[in-house]
């Protein structure tokens, strides 16, 4: 039970510091506002510290999602999201909470200046805590957990491979296992002499027999399992478990966003969003667009004809990155840092993503989304589909101006690598809604920002 009360220590310490950090922060936030923690209407402010404290203990009782998060689920953006959403739920209760109890005279300000530095302590030590511990797991072998795979092929590949590329995870492989040679005792056996945290068990290469015997065994013993399939030969979007009296039943949605109310939301958040790009980012689009004249000869803007939804074509707008005689040759993908096609300003430009931003006019137009599959040409669309048909499968939405091959993968090379990517688009056709969306706008501002993209 080791596992179990090590995660359980640790949603209990974060409920703990967080309840601290949001008390401090209300004491502070109160002495900023009134220059002194000793008001003349201190038993007014006593109680809505104790209906402060009741909504943050009801909150924390009836919402345990951010201190439940797995090693692999826990990341810098989560964490910021999950403190915004403390404070959202947080406010909310403690509003409805004062209107039961009938207590009108506190201060918004001091209460919105509470919110404000319990969210910067919170996700500032959290995030903190998580650069240490993944600096930790990755440079110095520190809080690791052994893993075991049955069934080796393609598949148990790729779990490897994952592992290897994302040390800061904390995953140490200790080999294959195979059923045939290992009787339940040598299986037991196995997993204790190993220190055996988690069993990955790869559906296609055992058989069906040996699965329930191998999960009772581990379940004695209190040991992880992770039940490996791979569906992304057919999926096109999410899988929903159902049950048929007692039957598992795996429900497949064919139809990306084909519910109304899905596209007149995310139509509705594209141009929501691109309104406050263009506005706001006014000043952005023209040091942009001198930097690209005055770089190099040629116009600012490169329009090329892409696909989009359901095969249309339509002109995509860029910042020019390359030269003007780039494809005199014919068409040609960028060969990446080396390719002396692309201008040193282009280089930065492709690096941070800013050669993408006039593309929010093409969203304004309808022809784009802020987030769906990379258009390509039809060029190399019909070399990709003669390979891989899958491709067909994108056309069912809006390309977008950022999608998860983008961040992820980001440019291809050759259409091998475009090949690749279209695997991390297909994964968007699974989880399409606005809070993927959200969550993939996040993760490109931080390719921008950090100027990872490649």
């Amino acid at each position: 039970m080791q596992r179990k009360t090590t995660k359980n220590f640790r949603s209990i310490l974060f409920r703990g510091l967080d309840t601290i950090l949001i008390n401090f922060s209300f004491l502070i936030a109160y002495l900023l506002k009134f220059e002194t923690l000793f008001s003349l209407d201190k038993e007014i402010y006593n109680n809505i510290f104790i209906v402060f404290n009741l909504a943050w203990f009801l909150l924390i009782s009836i919402y345990s999602k951010p201190y439940n998060s797995n090693r692999l689920s826990r990341s810098f953006i989560r964490t910021f999201l999950q403190g915004c959403t403390l404070v959202i739920l947080h406010a909310a209760i403690l509003a409805t909470l004062l209107l039961i109890f009938k207590i009108q005279n506190q201060s918004r300000e001091q209460l919105f200046l509470s919110y404000v530095i319990f969210c910067g302590l919170s996700i500032t030590i959290k995030s903190f805590v998580l650069f240490i511990i993944r600096w930790l797991r990755e440079r110095k072998g520190v809080d690791l957990k052994t893993y075991a795979i049955i069934g080796q092929g393609k598949l148990s590949d790729e779990i490897n491979n994952f592992y290897d590329n994302h040390k800061e995870f904390g995953y140490n492989f200790n080999g294959y296992l195979n059923t045939s040679s290992h009787n339940s005792k040598e299986f037991k056996e196995y997993i204790l002499n190993n220190n055996i945290d988690v069993i990955y068990i790869c559906l296609p290469y055992i058989l069906h027999s040996d699965v329930d015997k191998l999960v009772d065994i581990a379940y004695e013993l209190n040991v992880d399992v992770k039940l490996v399939m791979d569906f992304r030969g057919f999926i096109t979007r999410g899988l929903h478990l159902q049950y048929h009296d007692y039957i598992p039943v795996l429900d497949v949605d064919v139809k990306p966003l084909s519910n109304i109310g899905e596209v007149i939301i995310k139509r509705s958040f594209d141009i929501a969003f691109s309104l406050c790009v263009i506005i706001f980012g006014a000043p952005v689009y023209i040091f942009t667009a001198l930097a690209t004249k005055f770089s190099s000869n040629g116009p600012i803007l490169y329009k090329q004809e892409r696909v989009g939804k359901w095969g249309e074509p339509f002109h995509i707008y860029k910042f020019r990155s390359m030269y003007t005689d780039a494809e005199k040759l014919g068409p040609a993908l960028s060969k990446g840092d080396k390719d002396p096609r692309i201008t040193p300003w282009g280089r930065f430009m492709r690096k941070t993503r800013l050669d993408e931003i006039p593309q929010f006019f093409n969203v304004l137009k309808g022809d784009m989304a802020i987030v769906g599959p990379r258009p390509e040409r039809q060029f190399f669309i019909d070399q990709i589909v003669e390979r891989s048909p899958q491709y067909n499968k994108l056309k069912a939405v809006k390309p977008g101006i950022t999608s998860i091959g983008q961040v992820l993968y980001g440019y291809a090379e050759n259409v091998d690598e475009m090949i690749q990517r279209l695997r991390y688009d297909l994964l968007y056709l699974d989880n399409a809604s606005l809070s993927t969306d959200i969550w993939l706008i996040f993760k490109t501002v931080e390719v921008m920002v950090l100027g990872k993209g490649k």
